[in-house]
């Protein structure tokens, strides 16, 4: 998560899901808080409350205003749909569906 550049924020997974976390001050995604986030936030607490934290964490966000996981506000992060790269240089591309002939 903590790569340079237009994929600061995503995994490999998130990159296909179209999605990315970023930080709620804005700043990129850096290895402390991609630490913070995922061993700590997730992966540690988890494993020591026996699976317990990890319900919560996962359904946290049903209740929370702002849609963020107990991991994310741990870490101050948030995750939103990425926009992708020349995204604002291309023109929008719309599928139609081909006319069925005049008759």
């Amino acid at each position: 998560m903590a790569r340079r550049g237009a994929r600061n924020g995503q995994t490999l997974g998130k990159q296909t899901m179209g999605i990315r976390v970023v930080r709620t001050d804005g700043e990129p995604v850096g290895f402390s808080t991609g630490f913070l986030r995922t061993v700590v936030g997730q992966q540690l607490l988890i494993g020591l409350t026996f699976y317990v934290y990890g319900v919560l964490d996962y359904l946290w966000p049903l209740r929370d205003p702002g849609n963020q996981a107990l991991h994310d506000k741990i870490a101050s992060t948030r995750v939103l749909v990425a926009e992708p790269a020349g995204a604002q240089d291309a023109p929008a591309q719309v599928w139609l569906p081909p006319r069925a002939p005049d008759v």
